[in-house]
Parts: C-alpha cells; structure tokens; sequence
C-alpha cells in the first residue's frame, strides 16, 4: 500500500514538473518569437534593406515553408526512437542560435551591403525554421506522451499567458529600440535579435527538466517507399483529419497578408516604425486572450471549437485592415488603433493554432501514427509557403490592399468550413472513421 502511495506521489510529482518545464519553455520561446517577429521584426528589417514586396514577403514564405515541409522527413527520423527528448536538445542548440550569427554581422557594418545582408537574414530565417521543424515534431510528441490530454489544453494556456506577459516587455523594448531617440539603425535591429537570442537559449534549457515517458515504437524506421502510401491513407481513411486539413489550408491564407501589415501600416500609411512596438504588444494580447479563454475552451468544449474561433480571428485581420486601407483622412491615433485591432486579431489566431489545429489533431491520432499525423498535417499545410509571395507579387501589381481583400475572402470560407468540423472525441473517432476508439496515451 504504501509503495503504490509512493509511487502515485512520485507520478504526480513528475508531472507536476513536466507541466512547469513546459510553461516555462512554451512562455521564453515565444518571448524569443516576439522579438524575433515573422510579422512584425523580420519583414521590418527587411524592408530597411529592400523595398521590393516580392522579397519582403519571402520573410514570411520561408519561415512558414521551413517550419512546416520539412516535417514529414523529421517525423520519419523520428518514428523509431523511443526517446526523442535527447534529438530536440541537440538541435536547438544547432539552429537556434543563427540569429545571434545576424546579429554581429550588423554589428560589424553588414547594412554596407543591403543585399548580402538581405541574404543572410533570408537563410536566418530558413535555417532557424527549418532545425526548428524538428524540434517540432518531438515536441509535440513528447507533449502528447508527458501531458495528459484532459490537462493539455490548461498547460499550453497558462504557457501562453505566461508567453504574452513576457511578450509585452519584449513590445515595449521593441518600441524603445525602434522609436527615433532610441539606438541607431542597425545597431537596434541586433540588440532586438540578441534578446531574442537569449530568449530562445532559456527556453531550450527548460529540457533539462523533462521526463518523456517511453512508449512503444517501431523497431525499425518505415521504409520512404512504405511511408507515402501510409500517409496517403491517412487522408482516405481518416475524415475529421482530411476535414481539419482543408480548414487549415483555407484559414492558412492568413499567411498572405501577414509580412505586410506592418510594413503597409508604416511605409504606406505614414506610421513611425516605432509602432510597430505598439503592434507587437497588441499581438502579445490576442495571444494572451486565447491562452486565458481558449485553454478551457479546449478542454471543456473541444479543440474544433477552438479551430472555429481561429477562423473567425484570423478573418477580421485582414478586414479591418481594409477598413483602415478606406478610412478618409485618418489621424495617427485611429490609424494605430485599427492595426493594433489587427495584430490583436492576429494574436488570438495565431494563439489558436497550437490549441486548435494541432490539438486537434493530437487528439484524434493513434500514438503509433502521432509524429506522422502531426508531420503530415505540417507538410501540407507547407504550401502555404507560397502564400507570402504570391502576395508579394499581387501587391506590386494591384497593392496591399488587393492582397487583404483575397485573404479575407477565402478565409472566410475556412472559418464556414470549420463550422462542421466534427467532435475529436474518442467515441465520435470511433463512428467517424470506422476504426476503434484512440487509447488513452501513456503517462
């Protein structure tokens, strides 16, 4: 009696700090995130260095295309191992820390040559995406194996809040850095990466602090020629994952606009670049939003539901900046409150994401499939990389607010879509798909 009293103490106190380790990684990385900002930072700074949209827009394009297709490739590496704790370590250590490698070399007067600078920062951001992809995938299976389900939704929720709480000093030192007393350009650009830097180096320490469970896994890694036709059947067999799929393919069209809003907002508009501070804090609060209302939501109504919401946020992004695109003769104030309403908009959808899409998903994955379900749906949800420059390109030819107005209306079409988007539940996976009820997942 009292060794399984020991022994339930003993599990309670691992989670307990499998749960902390990942709040505070969840919150540090995206303290780095929103330093080191795919919409806000990056695409600013890239348009120091260029002013052909088409190339502002690879910002965004490469960070999403490296983030997402290389997954398939991370999760078979990763199917065979039992412990995949010991890989994401090693290559956070590998690929995080190539924004410092940006940040010296304009310290060093890179700026001299604004397009090898521009090159550098655009292999950054690939390279960083791209190692980061892996990391990923691990991670999330580790979350899955480390975090009960009925308990996940809470834990990625306070780490949001957390994350946002941290976020909003990284937008008031973002502001200050950027605003016209501040240090000069590009001296301010680095010190923003190095923070961010720092940021990303705390959140791979957090690690340390994990235990994975271990769970049962192929003794061999799948042949590529067997792994196709797997993934093929995933789609044909599972519907809620080909439905969850396509909503996040339309939705994905958020990624259109997302390098621009900042860059329109100051460059087109007349806004001080230190606003984009102020868009980076109201970014900071959507994400606050979702972890404060969309954790619970998650755990009591269902991911789906979460996913519904993302719909709707990332919609009226792009609504209101047409709004603030049709406004005559708008002072400074209502100019920064309507695209601050964008960032927060912003936020909270890209807050959902991870409680939404990916928990979803988490949820209706058998364990053996979880890293190729969760590798797959990343990989196809990579064409997205097209969107930033397809974008690009509408914008030099019929500009911003063209690429706003396609975004909205195709995201809307995500968000009715996701409407019918059916329970991730186990007993209605069971009806849904024809196979039988998901396990519970090792603790």
């Amino acid at each position: 009696m009292n060794l399984q009293a020991n022994e339930t103490q003993r599990g309670a106190q691992v989670l307990r700090r499998n749960a902390a380790a990942f709040v505070i990684d969840y919150a540090f990385f995206g303290m780095g995130l929103a330093f080191a900002g795919p919409s806000t930072t990056l695409p600013a700074l890239a348009a120091r260095l260029t002013s052909n949209p088409v190339l502002i827009g690879l910002v965004g394009a490469l960070w999403t295309g490296g983030w997402l297709l290389p997954q398939i490739a991370a999760a078979h590496y990763l199917t065979p191992k039992s412990r995949k704790l010991p890989v994401a370590i090693a290559v956070s250590w590998v690929g995080r820390p190539v924004f410092l490698v940006l940040a010296l070399f304009l310290l060093m007067g890179g700026v001299r040559w604004p397009a090898v600078a521009l090159a550098l920062l655009l292999a950054a951001v690939f390279y960083f995406a791209a190692t980061d992809a892996l990391v990923a995938v691990a991670w999330f299976d580790i979350l899955a194996k480390a975090i009960p389900g009925k308990l996940r939704g809470r834990v990625v929720g306070i780490g949001q809040l957390l994350s946002g709480l941290l976020s909003l000093g990284a937008g008031a030192a973002v502001r200050a850095l950027l605003a016209e007393g501040g240090p000069p350009f590009p001296v301010n650009y680095a010190f923003i990466l190095i923070l961010a830097t720092a940021a990303f180096f705390i959140s791979t320490g957090t690690f340390y602090f994990i235990h994975e469970p271990v769970e049962a896994v192929p003794a061999e890694r799948p042949q590529l020629a067997h792994v196709l036709p797997r993934l093929v059947s995933h789609l044909r067999e599972d519907s809620r994952f080909r439905h969850v799929t396509v909503v996040r393919l339309l939705i994905g069209l958020s990624a259109m606009p997302l390098p621009f809003y900042a860059v329109y907002a100051t460059l087109e508009r007349g806004l001080p670049e230190a606003s984009i501070g102020i868009f980076l804090v109201a970014q900071t609060l959507g994400g606050l939003v979702a972890g404060l209302v969309l954790g619970p939501v998650a755990d009591r109504k269902g991911a789906h539901r979460v996913v519904q919401l993302m719909g709707l946020s990332q919609f009226l992004a792009p609504v209101l900046a047409l709004l603030a695109s049709r406004v005559a003769n708008p002072g400074p104030q209502t100019l920064t409150a309507l695209f601050a309403l964008v960032f927060l908009f912003l936020g909270i959808g890209e807050g959902s994401t991870m409680l939404g899409v990916l928990n979803y998903v988490l949820e209706i994955a058998p364990p053996p499939d979880r890293p190729s379900y969760l590798g797959l749906t990343n990989t196809l949800a990579g064409t997205i990389i097209l969107y930033p420059i397809i974008g690009g390109w509408i914008a030099t030819r019929w500009g911003y607010e063209a690429v706003f107005a396609l975004a909205a209306v195709v995201i809307l079409l995500g968000g009715l879509l996701a409407l019918w988007l059916p329970s991730p539940s186990p007993m209605q996976a069971a009806g849904d798909t024809g196979e039988k009820p998901v396990v519970e997942r090792s603790r």
